[in-house]
């Protein structure tokens, strides 16, 4: 009676609303065309992450004032790194959730590039650098204490030939 496919992925919330990105740094209108299409049509759940910077700071955050410093700066300070931790246990805890109770869950994609979450590639002092995002790093903490094994992997949106590849990766690992 049940028709649950019991398969579900992961996403950063940009992933799927390119609204919640700081001004000026959205691709494209709303979600990114296509994967949605590919994750739906294979049977696949969307668990889409609060998006941690909207948590942690608000939505009028922006990439760099005189009286700020870079989102990446903020993120690391300890009150909006604990919001990030707060935020990576609720998703930790529910994935653990998911996976005790029967679920396939092949992987948690973050978006590289963002400063909270990145996972190879991430923003520090408005420059992009390899490692991952405070939120990310945050994940994979909550990762080890409950014990997931779901890999955590990097996307951008940013050509069309990574698009390519991460549209290539969904095809070929959804199954």
């Amino acid at each position: 009676m049940d028709k649950r496919s019991r398969k579900i992925i992961v996403v950063t919330h940009c992933i799927l609303n390119q609204n919640a990105r700081l001004d000026d740094c959205a691709i494209f209108k709303g979600a990114i065309p296509g994967l949605v299409k590919i994750m739906m049509s294979r049977g696949y759940g969307i668990f889409q992450i609060p998006c941690p910077e909207m948590a942690a700071i608000d939505f009028k955050r922006s990439k760099r004032s005189k009286k700020r410093p870079y989102i990446r700066g903020i993120l690391e300070l300890p009150h909006y790194r604990k919001k990030c931790r707060e935020v990576a246990e609720y998703t930790a805890v529910q994935i653990k959730d998911y996976l005790k109770n029967g679920f396939y869950i092949p992987a948690v994609l973050g978006k590289d590039g963002s400063p909270a979450c990145g996972v190879t590639g991430t923003s520090v002092k408005g420059l992009q650098v390899k490692g991952a995002g405070v939120f990310i790093e945050e994940l994979c903490k909550m990762f080890v204490k409950y014990k997931i094994k779901t890999p955590i992997i990097g996307m951008s949106d940013h050509s069309p030939e990574e698009l390519k590849k991460i549209t290539g990766w969904l095809k070929k690992n959804l199954k």
